[in-house]
């Protein structure tokens, strides 16, 4: 019996020093400690005194992998590695006689990738923006190309993504809104899916809608408000007025109105202006129109009213304010709309100059549109154009004059006399 028992310890022993080894465990498997060091720790085995970590190789031909010497601490790194390079460990046991024990098996791994460099913008519109990874072309330097490696983009406001790619194409990102910043980060990930930090935040700017056309205000003796309207352009566009008649302007201004001053009074004035995004592309010019500055010399408050039918009359006094120092006025009337807006003294149109502020009467026929003005004469004997006012005629026969002035009843009288009453 003693024998059997001696032969099957010298049978274990044998076998042990042939190297019929366990497997030994990670407590830690290996893992990317940086973008240039992968870390370890074994799990400590009973009969072991002392642990070496093996490198066995880099599948995707990073450079810098080394073995550990044979050391009693658990946790190995290695350091010196390629960035995002795959590389394969293992770990040995051996015990107080310097015996192998126990192989793990072999755990390949990533080194982190680079930081992100950001994002760049190739083409900028209003309503999209084409966005790309901050880098040339391809695959940065193959950092892209191994495992499940990647980069993506993040448009912050937008809330969108270009979803994780491999090669550094152009993304548009759509759905945006004129006259805006919006903000962009981007990130990578090794070619085991961990993702680095998002990058420094990069900025573009959609292109600025044309502005809106807004009525003049405040206009005075020497100056003219002009306004635009925003047309949903964003906090960051800015805008530029220009009065094209004396070729004066805002300059680049947030405000979306311009009072231009300095202006001679009676004068009319020609205004446009433009828009430009925060990234300084322009759009074009947008006519603001024309507007005058008010003339206190001028003739006012017509009578006849501007648009009034005048009922059966043969005749009417033309009567007006008299501008401010005006001393005399020079009578235009007639028929010809056109040629009574720029005519003179020497037109068949002009009445003569009066002193007192009326004129008349003077013969209507029916059916007719009359127009007039008053140019007022200063004690400088300036000329102060005036506004051409209008006025028509009704038929000698209507149907009926209804005067709606009964105050009470139901009954509309017809003043023209062919009894044609309403109720």
């Amino acid at each position: 019996m003693k024998k059997h028992y001696i032969f099957a310890i010298i049978s274990i022993i044998s076998l042990i020093s042939c190297g019929a080894a366990f497997a030994v465990d990670w407590s830690a498997e290996p893992y990317a400690l940086s973008q240039t060091e992968i870390s370890m720790e074994a799990a400590a085995e009973p009969n072991a005194v002392e642990y070496r970590f093996v490198f066995v190789s880099s599948p995707t031909a990073g450079t810098g992998g080394t073995s550990s010497d044979w050391q009693s601490s658990l946790v190995y790194t290695d350091d010196g590695l390629s960035v995002n390079h795959q590389y394969g460990y293992q770990v040995e046991a051996r015990d107080a006689n310097e015996v192998v024990i126990g192989t793990s098996s072999t755990v390949n791994k990533y080194t982190l990738t680079q930081d992100p460099a950001g994002v760049s913008f190739s083409s900028i519109y209003t309503y999209y923006i084409y966005a790309m990874y901050d880098a040339a072309y391809g695959n940065l330097g193959g950092l892209l190309d191994r495992g499940n490696s990647g980069y993506i983009i993040y448009c912050k406001e937008a809330g969108t993504d270009s979803g994780w790619k491999i090669y550094n194409t152009t993304t548009r990102f759509d759905g945006l809104l004129g006259g805006r910043q919006y903000t962009f980060t981007s990130k990578l990930r090794n070619g085991d899916g961990i993702e680095t930090a998002e990058s420094a935040e990069c900025y573009s700017y959609t292109r600025a809608y044309n502005p809106a056309a807004m009525a003049f205000s405040d206009i005075e003796n020497d100056s003219i408000t002009a306004n635009w309207g925003a047309n949903n352009n964003g906090d960051f566009a800015e805008y530029y007025c220009e009065n094209t008649t004396i070729d004066v302007n805002s300059g680049w201004t947030t405000d979306t109105s311009w009072i231009c001053d300095g202006l001679t009074y009676g004068t009319e004035y020609s205004f446009q202006v433009k828009a430009k995004s925060g990234s300084g592309i322009e759009t074009v010019f947008v006519s603001l129109g024309s507007a005058e500055t008010l003339d206190p010399g001028k003739a006012l408050n017509p009578d006849p009213s501007v648009g009034d039918v005048l009922i059966w009359q043969d005749g009417v006094t033309l009567g007006w304010q008299a501008g401010d120092d005006a001393v005399s006025h020079n009578v235009y009337f007639g028929t010809d709309s056109y040629t009574i807006v720029g005519c003179g003294p020497n037109s068949v149109l002009y009445q003569g100059n009066y002193p007192t502020n009326s004129f008349g009467p003077v013969a209507l026929e029916d059916n007719t549109c009359y127009y007039w003005r008053i140019d007022e004469v200063d004690s400088n004997s300036s000329i102060h154009k005036g506004y051409v006012w209008s006025f028509t005629t009704a038929s000698q026969d209507p149907v009926g004059w209804w005067k709606f002035d009964e105050g009470t009843g139901n009954v509309f009288y017809d003043s023209s006399g062919n009894d044609n009453h309403g109720t």
